[in-house]
């Protein structure tokens, strides 16, 4: 970990090289590999159409290879908070120039990348890094609420919801040691037992160091002072908040609602602040129903330094990705 002054902006930076032990790989939060290559494997298990998982496999397993080839786990990247989706300041790319020039005279063997950039949020920076040079690879379809929207009839079930359960709330202040380990399960159950292993892991005392720190505003709900049973943390930078820790008790029956009134929960706080709400990846049905709109995610990626052995994979990939990649995303909300 390091950090960049770019323009006016302090950004954290992850410098990434390939892990020595294969049983303990980089979570796709800090490896573009892992992202494209065996993350990507796993999210083919979800498509409805189980006969294009083989040829997706065999595609996806000769890009985590010309990938591995190419170095490309030899990464800076720029504003990276290590969570599904990074926020970005209120910058439009000024420096950017600069800011690369800079990262290639200090690491001349490492691609450079900027994470979780879309249009809506992000226009202006991803037309500046476009034309310095950037390459820009799709990553995934994020879902994307707006305060102003009048809520649907999912939106408004959910709010119902809320209001008649007997769950208890209760704000991460006032959590304890006992809830902090409980929140780190209760995502752990969730983020990497139930969708992937390779998303980043958090631990309980990271999790209390950032509600503590105003980092998360952490919020959860139990019943009569029992065990917490869901929790969700909501970050925001600018106008644009987002939900990068969620996690409820998955033993637990259906017809308590929890991720709905988790989701509600996360809804209520986008009203509050008046923040544009990005909802991150996943379940698009879902989130449609409750007024979000769907918008590519891109990662800028800089590699014009590097020899072109290490550059074709990439270039491969992208043309790939905005072929095959991004119609795959939409209609199968990926």
């Amino acid at each position: 970990m390091t950090a960049l002054q770019v323009d006016e902006h302090v950004l954290p930076v992850t410098v990434t090289t390939p892990p020595t032990d294969p049983a303990a790989p980089l979570a796709w939060t800090v490896s573009l590999r892992t992202a494209y290559g065996p993350y990507a494997a796993e999210e083919l298990k979800t498509l409805p159409l189980a006969g294009l998982r083989p040829p997706l496999t065999v595609v996806v397993g000769a890009i985590d290879g010309a990938l591995r080839l190419a170095g490309l786990d030899h990464l800076v990247c720029v504003n990276n908070w290590m969570l599904s989706t990074n926020l970005l300041p209120a910058w439009g790319g000024q420096g950017a120039e600069a800011m690369t020039r800079a990262l290639v005279h200090d690491y001349p063997g490492h691609f450079l990348a900027v994470r979780s950039l879309n249009r809506r949020h992000h226009g202006r920076v991803l037309e500046c890094l476009h034309d310095l040079g950037w390459s820009l690879l799709p990553a995934r379809q994020v879902w994307i609420a707006e305060p102003d929207h009048n809520p649907t009839r999912d939106q408004d079930n959910d709010a119902r919801l809320l209001r008649k359960t007997t769950l208890g709330r209760v704000m991460g202040a006032a959590f304890s040691d006992d809830d902090w380990r409980r929140t780190a399960d209760l995502y752990a159950q969730l983020y990497l037992h139930k969708y992937s292993r390779l998303n980043p892991v958090f631990t309980p005392r990271f999790l209390r160091w950032a509600s503590e720190n105003g980092f998360m505003r952490v919020e959860g709900v139990r019943q009569d002072g029992g065990p917490l049973l869901g929790v969700v943390g909501t970050i925001a930078a600018g106008a644009v908040m987002t939900t990068p820790l969620v996690g409820y008790d998955t033993a637990q029956p259906q017809r308590l609602g929890l991720y709905r009134l988790l989701t509600a929960l996360a809804f209520e706080e986008m009203r509050r602040t008046g923040r544009s709400f990005n909802l991150s990846a996943g379940v698009g049905g879902f989130k449609r129903n409750r007024g979000a709109c769907p918008e590519i995610e891109y990662t800028a990626l800089w590699h014009r330094h590097l020899p072109w052995t290490r550059r074709a994979p990439v270039l491969a990939l992208a043309a790939l990705l905005e072929r095959v990649g991004v119609p795959l995303m939409r209609r199968y909300d990926l």
